[in-house]
């Protein structure tokens, strides 16, 4: 990890990395380190599909940790066995059959992990329901939700130490009595480790789509539980710029979205601090959001300044949109809109500060 302050007023952009991937597939390897740890083949390819997306973001490959996706396992287990609300998913009950820990910090430790000093646990629930259960899977789920920026930043925090993850679905059942239908629920949970510098400093941001890039979706339709956004709307892609995870009081004092081709300037939505309050519930990324769809093969340019309490910087970068989007499935946002409620959702089991040397 870095461990000096870079210049205040450092233009960052086109410098930070040194590796030369356009698309998310020449970032992919074909293997993560430690997957054999992970029992499943779907989970295999949704943590593969992690560092595809924090090779091309010039963030390190994380590996699969034993005593991690130990933990995550058998968590999941506890939960095809209890058929626990889907807003409890992180959480055991002590006395249910199964238990192994009343929060993901619990387990942890009692499938004998010991957090590094100056370490953080990411413990994160992706899920949907009903008829939008597992609508989306293995690798394709990850490419869903990674572009949903209120949860990306989770997945491109720097130093991540090891994790694991699970990727299921059960049949969430009530009391006969009551006559409520079963509902299908199906979750990605994640547990992943990652370091905090020991000092906080201002480091270079993480940037999302990053420079060069030729495959940067064109729209985004938010169906998440975040209501800084308009349920139900189609927007541009995100842009994502994550700073250090020490870092406080982010504010963007300058921001500017354009079409190179004819630097034409385009209207855009800068969300920052509680407005962009991520998965994490970390409030170290700044957020642009166009207000209208991206056009296919068109190249765009968002520029930044960003100051925190570790002083100011800009960054920029520079991404083509590529022919396709991920599929919504038909009348998907417009139920979301007739609902006026998400449809799929994200939690946070927890998060704890562990500084061991304390």
């Amino acid at each position: 990890m870095r461990n000096a302050p870079i210049s205040l007023f450092a233009f960052l952009a086109f410098t930070s990395g040194c590796n030369t991937f356009e698309t998310v597939e020449s970032a992919c390897l074909d293997v993560s380190p430690g997957e054999g740890n992970i029992t499943d083949d779907v989970d295999r390819d949704v943590f593969r599909r992690m560092n595809c997306y924090r090779r091309l973001a010039k963030r390190p490959r994380t590996a699969v940790n034993p005593l991690v996706q130990d933990a995550v396992e058998a968590h999941n287990d506890w939960i095809l066995q209890n058929n626990p609300r889907p807003e409890t998913l992180a959480n055991e009950n002590g006395g249910s059959a199964g238990f192994t820990g009343g929060n993901g910090v619990a387990r942890l430790t009692a499938a004998g992990y010991t957090f590094p000093a100056h370490s953080e646990l990411l413990e994160l629930v992706l899920r949907e329901e009903g008829e939008f259960a597992s609508f989306v899977v293995g690798a394709d789920h990850f490419d869903f939700w990674f572009a949903d920026p209120f949860v990306r930043p989770a997945f491109l925090q720097p130093s991540m130490l090891g994790g694991g993850v699970v990727q299921d679905e059960y049949l969430r059942t009530f009391p006969e009595e009551t006559a409520v239908p079963d509902l299908p629920i199906s979750y990605t949970y994640w547990n992943l480790i990652y370091q905090t510098p020991v000092t906080p400093y201002a480091e270079i941001p993480v940037i999302y789509p990053r420079n060069g890039q030729t495959d940067a979706p064109p729209v985004y339709v938010h169906l998440s539980s975040s209501q800084s956004l308009e349920l139900g709307q189609t927007y541009g892609y995100p842009v994502t710029f994550t700073v250090g995870s020490r870092e406080t009081n982010l504010q963007v004092t300058q921001a500017s979205f354009r079409r190179v081709s004819d630097d034409a300037e385009l209207p855009i939505t800068v969300l920052t601090g509680d407005d962009a309050i991520t998965a994490l519930r970390l409030r170290n990324t700044a957020i642009i959001v166009p207000e209208q769809p991206l056009t296919p093969g068109a190249t765009y340019q968002a520029d930044i300044r960003i100051k925190t309490d570790q002083g100011e910087r800009r960054a920029r970068t520079q991404f083509t949109c590529g022919s396709m989007s991920r599929d919504i499935p038909a009348g998907l946002s417009r139920m979301a809109v007739e609902l006026d409620r998400p449809l799929l959702d994200y939690r946070l089991g927890g998060r704890e500060l562990y500084d061991l040397e304390e």
